[in-house]
């Protein structure tokens, strides 16, 4: 079984070898939305819920530049975190983000995270968003659980039970 865990899918095969080397296709292909992107799109749904979704569409309209490579330092970062990683991950976040939301907002960054329930996993000083690995690990659930149970799925199909060896590729597969 190979299971290749992309950016935007993830898309599942089984192949049997043969004697003479060549291979059988015993599952064609299946999978859904459930790569790298997800995670990607959970983590700029936690920062439209700290900063609201106006000053999220803002920066990335306004200052393109910061956002592109806020994405870019977060995928870095992504790819380093592994399910071992325990305590505080630190994410950082451009200057630009945080004086747009204060141009609009009169609460401080500080009571907002306290308001959503994060205080103590969520702290924001400076260009530095320090997040818990138990908020982290949330952001990766909804694909990698989509991905099990659709291998559970295939697995449980009558010719799938010599199914020795599960082989996982692509940028999703280096981060978990």
């Amino acid at each position: 079984m190979v299971i290749d865990l992309g950016g935007g899918t993830a898309d599942i095969s089984v192949h049997e070898k043969q004697i003479d080397d060549t291979l059988k296709e015993l599952h064609k292909a299946s999978g859904g939305p459930w790569g790298g992107t997800v995670v990607d799109d959970n983590y700029l749904e936690f920062l439209t819920k700290i900063f609201g979704k106006d000053t999220v569409q803002r920066f990335k309209e306004e200052q393109m530049e910061d956002y592109f490579q806020m994405l870019r330092e977060f995928e870095i970062k992504k790819r380093g975190i592994r399910p071992e990683s325990k305590g505080i991950i630190t994410f950082r976040l451009p200057a630009s983000i945080k004086e747009l939301y204060q141009e609009s907002n009169s609460l401080p960054l500080k009571e907002k995270i306290d308001q959503l329930w994060l205080s103590g996993m969520v702290t924001l000083t400076s260009d530095k968003l320090r997040v818990e690995d138990s908020v982290i690990t949330q952001w990766f659930e909804s694909p990698i659980q989509s991905v099990i149970e659709h291998v559970q799925q295939i697995l449980a199909k009558p010719n799938m039970q010599k199914v020795g060896t599960i082989l996982l590729v692509g940028g999703l597969a280096s981060v978990n």
